[in-house]
């Protein structure tokens, strides 16, 4: 698991962030939020979930992570829903000792 925070989802990561900055419009596709936009975002905030520090080298795709975040119908969907507190990341349930794997 180590491996893949610190190189393999670098790498994943860093195809997004390029995508953004191609595409010049601060979504992935087009020039407003898509379902592709969506979909990153959910990856995205399942990865800062087991890597809080992963999008520390990804300057565009931490901003569009936020703007979609801040979107008033996504924040309400995020401050409604008890997913990631109830469902385990690698046979880890809440309440349990976390891994580290983003050392």
């Amino acid at each position: 698991m180590r491996r893949y925070g610190t190189k393999d989802l670098p790498i994943k990561l860093g195809i997004f962030e390029k995508f953004l900055i191609e595409n010049g419009t601060n979504y992935i596709v087009g020039d407003k939020i898509t379902c592709a936009d969506v979909n990153l975002f959910v990856v995205i905030e399942l990865h800062l979930y087991a890597f809080p520090k992963a999008l520390d080298a990804f300057p565009n795709l931490r901003e569009f992570y936020q703007r979609v975040a801040d979107m008033p119908n996504i924040k309400a969907y995020i401050g409604s829903r008890r997913d990631l507190d109830v469902v385990p990341l690698n046979s880890i349930g809440k309440g349990q000792e976390p891994i580290a794997l983003d050392d």
